[in-house]
């Protein structure tokens, strides 16, 4: 289970026919895969919000305030609202 605010030394497992995925640490990809012959294939990321900062950093050279990961936070929060709206949901910051 991940979580931001906690840490725990205890890998995450998937076991599957051809092999077992095992994540180290959920919340930065870091892990490998253990093929049923043995040798673990390091699959961590170096850097795992690199990507992230490259196409910030592109939207921002370009001047580009529309593009389809404004439309999709939108409508992401626009769902999140809702759910906390049907579920009477209020967090502390948002009472009156």
């Amino acid at each position: 289970m991940p979580s931001k605010v906690s840490n725990s030394n205890i890998p995450s497992e998937s076991q599957e026919t051809e092999g077992t995925l095992m994540i180290d640490k959920i919340s930065e990809c870091q892990g490998g895969v253990i093929p049923c012959g043995g040798n673990r294939q390091d699959l961590t990321l170096l850097n795992t919000l690199l990507y992230e900062a490259q196409a910030f950093a592109d939207l921002v050279e370009k001047n580009q305030v529309e593009h389809q990961g404004l439309k999709n936070s939108l409508i992401v929060a626009r769902l999140l609202t809702e759910i906390c709206r049907q579920t009477a949901m209020v967090f502390p910051a948002g009472r009156n």
